[in-house]
């Protein structure tokens, strides 16, 4: 009438969702597009004398810190294969590429990287300029934060991938500026 412990990993039921898109919050394709292209656009309205040459330099340093930031992340996600929070709800047996690439968050990084240059970038006077500052945190923040709630990260591959991306973003600005300064 006893039955004896099992040893055997018991796995929790495969998650179900209403929401599109594999369950998670805001899209792939829509974040990453809304994070490359948003602060161009931010820039280009908010500078009523558009000055194309801040324009090509915003753009310009985001693809060389989105590029550096996405081989870094590729490079930790390989190194480290963390499986992700969802790894038995979401990918239930199957060994998809992706059940294994949880730190750090690419989301965080990349869209931090994006709105640290535009914070960088953003030529407005004092009462809009802490609005954009704002703006500009709180938008890495979100992404950080849904990819935490849709259980793709846990919370230490969010603040690594903010870490990550505002270092590199600093870091390409500033040799960016010292390499036109010349």
């Amino acid at each position: 009438d006893h039955t004896l412990p099992s040893f055997q990993p018991i796995k929790p039921p495969r998650e179900t969702h209403s929401l599109p898109s594999n369950g998670e919050t805001v899209p792939d394709w829509i974040g990453m597009t809304l994070a490359t292209i948003l602060p161009s656009t931010i820039i280009s309205l908010l500078n009523w004398k558009i000055n194309l040459s801040n324009i090509s330099h915003l753009v310009t340093q985001q693809a060389i810190a989105s590029a550096t930031g996405g081989a870094i992340s590729v490079f930790l996600k390989k190194l480290t294969s963390v499986p992700r929070p969802c790894l038995y709800t979401k990918y239930n047996d199957s060994q998809s590429f992706n059940a294994y690439g949880s730190f750090p968050s690419a989301h965080a990084l990349l869209t931090t990287i994006s709105f640290t240059l535009l914070a960088y970038h953003a030529d407005v006077k004092v009462p809009w300029k802490y609005l954009l500052h704002a703006f500009c945190a709180l938008v890495p923040i979100t992404i950080g934060v849904t990819r935490i709630i849709d259980h793709m990260h846990s919370p230490v591959d969010v603040v690594t991938g903010w870490i990550l991306g505002f270092m590199i973003a600093t870091y390409v600005f500033n040799e960016y500026t010292k390499f036109n300064q010349k």
